[in-house]
């Protein structure tokens, strides 16, 4: 492995790949709105004051209430693109922000396969059956009885039962 290379957290190559990889699979659109930008719009809409979309650019996938469009979705994209939106207009690339955010979670998806990795590298293997046994009695046991005593309990498990 290259020396530069070991030096760099996993996390930032897999960031890099994905950006890599998105943006040549959106190629000449990287920079354009999608075909229903209304996340962006939102966001317009938000620093304005209000939840309805002034000017819809489309009515794909928006609700119209008495003449009103708003959109379906959870706020939230709208809400992540609100300084890009305060700062660039309405004519920001929506595509290219779900892009950096998608290369962005692929990131943090493989930090915490790395995490998990590790964190199960120091579970034992007989830690392991244990565990499986407490759930397979627990899932045949009927739900009003009462406890298994602590001394039953996995010593790995305990501090979770018992507190």
């Amino acid at each position: 492995m290259l020396p530069l290379v070991r030096c760099i957290p996993s996390a930032w190559i897999a960031f890099s790949l994905a950006l890599a990889t998105y943006s040549l699979a959106a190629g000449p659109t990287l920079t354009r709105q999608s075909i229903a930008p209304d996340y962006v719009y939102l966001a317009d809409a938000l620093l304005h004051g209000r939840l309805d979309l002034a000017q819809p650019p489309s009515s794909y996938d928006l609700l119209v209430v008495d003449g009103r469009a708003y959109v379906a979705g959870s706020p939230m994209p709208a809400i992540l693109l609100l300084p890009f939106v305060a700062v660039f207009g309405v004519g920001v690339s929506d595509i290219l922000f779900g892009i950096v955010v998608g290369a962005l979670n692929t990131a943090l998806v493989h930090d915490l396969a790395g995490r998990l990795e590790m964190l199960s590298a120091r579970i034992s293997v007989e830690d392991a059956r244990s565990t499986a046994e407490t759930l397979r009695a627990a899932k045949s046991r009927p739900m009003l009885e009462p406890p298994h005593h602590p001394d039953r309990i996995p010593r790995h498990l305990r501090h979770v039962a018992c507190d």
